[in-house]
């Protein structure tokens, strides 16, 4: 019997989506990486969040092992690729 063929590659891991940033750690980004995660889509360590709650933040991090950014500048330096999921009014 032939060995299974393997999997299909992620998309996301792509190395151009090799690190995912997401500003906001609230609904929309928590729906997201939770799939991600859920579905090892990609690393759990390629994923950074932050938000402006630092409780949410914090609980994300810890819910599906993303890595939290200090900063909104970290996020931004560590992240190939940055998910805005915040409301208008929240952003600077």
């Amino acid at each position: 019997m032939p060995p299974p063929a393997p999997s299909p590659a992620s998309p996301l891991s792509h190395p151009a989506l090799a690190t995912i940033g997401f500003l906001g750690a609230g609904n929309m980004a928590g729906a997201i990486v939770r799939a991600i995660a859920a579905r090892r889509l990609a690393p759990p360590e390629s994923l950074i969040v932050l938000d402006i709650d630092a409780t949410k933040t914090a609980a994300l991090a810890a819910e599906t092992g993303a890595r939290v950014a200090e900063s909104a500048e970290a996020l931004l330096d560590a992240s190939r690729t940055v998910v805005l999921a915040t409301k208008p009014q929240d952003l600077p």
